[in-house]
């Protein structure tokens, strides 16, 4: 399910144009944080989140949505599919990861003197600990876009994509250093710290839909909230009385994306580095298209012909966007090679594993 998207995609093994759909799909990701923009990540992720808040109610003279008023789900399908399911989710990997510690936990109890971990806190600290830190990132860089917004506007129109882009890397990078942190509580074992990861997941997307469904009105107009949070400017949104309250929800909503935008990121990158080994392959080009148009070699279809600085802008954007890429798949696989060859020896200070393993 997550290959056929690319492996029906024609010339998708051809190195260059990996690359450069690579470089769209990172656009597609850091797009309409400075303008509403409906091909973007951020537009799925609202689209993804009208179709259980809905909209509110067109006032007089306001126009419709570009997609459309989008109905509702039914309040029983909500309650069952959006919020019982990922409860019962969370519950049975809390139990899984809980069981897989039930032997250890007895010889680290013996070695602590009796004092027993609690492998459901350790859980519950690793899975509530990086939303607790986008709390207070999102809320800190409102204020630098509130202050500064306005009047770098004039000289950055592009203000709000950099500070969202800004805020994202951050999220990213304190789950990485979380995993990290899992992995070393775990004595660098990675078969728990993969089940402490999936225990993650599933605590954060129960907490998330508690919270998109208890706390989130419905959602105002086109995409002025999101514009307006990045930007900082809130004046000329036709909010009115509405901004206050809309400031709040947003920063709610910030929040849940900056989780959302780690996952999509890691699960995007992970399947790419995948896919990228394809593309070393001689002639898969030609074998690709024989298996999807079921052509024979020699009668390929002919690639598109380009101008002289259309290939020299291409073959600069696969440049630097392939050390890019170069770049990130060897930071991964030094994360995850690195520790298990190496073993590396590091101690956390008493009192952070203490609390971490629920020894108060």
């Amino acid at each position: 399910m997550l290959i056929t998207p690319f492996l029906y995609n024609p010339h998708q093994f051809v190195l260059t144009d990996f690359i450069l759909d690579y470089r769209d799909w990172l656009r597609w990701l850091g797009a309409g944080n400075s303008e509403s923009n409906t091909n973007s990540w951020i537009s799925h992720c609202r689209l993804t989140r009208i179709r259980i808040t809905g909209y509110k109610r067109k006032r007089l003279g306001e126009r419709t949505p570009t997609t459309g008023f989008i109905s509702r789900a039914h309040k029983a399908n909500i309650f069952f599919t959006e919020i019982l399911l990922p409860l019962f989710m969370a519950i049975t990997m809390l139990v899984c990861y809980m069981f897989i510690h039930s032997i250890t936990n007895v010889d680290e109890a013996k070695a602590n003197k009796g004092q027993v971990n609690s492998i459901l806190i350790r859980a519950l600290i690793i899975s509530v600990a990086p939303v607790a830190v986008n709390f207070a990132i999102t809320i800190a860089f409102f204020f630098v876009s509130f202050s500064l917004g306005p009047c770098c506007a004039m000289c950055l129109p592009q203000f709000g994509k950099v500070i969202a882009g800004i805020v994202h890397t951050i999220a990213v990078v304190i789950y990485v250093g979380v995993f990290l942190l899992l992995w070393i509580l775990e004595d660098w074992n990675l078969t728990p710290t993969i089940m402490g990861l999936i225990c993650q997941v599933f605590v954060e997307r129960a907490l998330f839909a508690i919270l998109q469904h208890l706390l989130l009105s419905r959602e105002f107009g086109e995409d002025e909230t999101n514009v307006a949070w990045w930007t900082g400017r809130w004046y000329g949104k036709g909010m009115g009385g509405w901004a206050f309250t809309l400031t709040m929800r947003e920063w709610m909503c910030k929040v849940i994306e900056c989780s959302v935008f780690t996952a999509d990121v890691l699960t995007g990158h992970i399947i790419l580095f995948f896919l990228s080994v394809f593309t070393l392959i001689p002639w898969i080009d030609k074998w690709h298209s024989a298996m999807l148009f079921w052509l024979r070699p020699s009668r390929q279809i002919r690639p598109p012909i380009y101008s002289l600085k259309q290939r020299k802008q291409r073959r600069r954007s696969a440049i630097l966007y392939g050390i890019l890429f170069v770049l990130v798949f060897v930071i991964f696989l030094g994360i995850i090679i690195a520790p298990q060859v190496l073993k590396p020896d590091i101690k956390l200070p008493d009192t952070i594993i203490k609390y971490l393993n629920g020894r108060f």
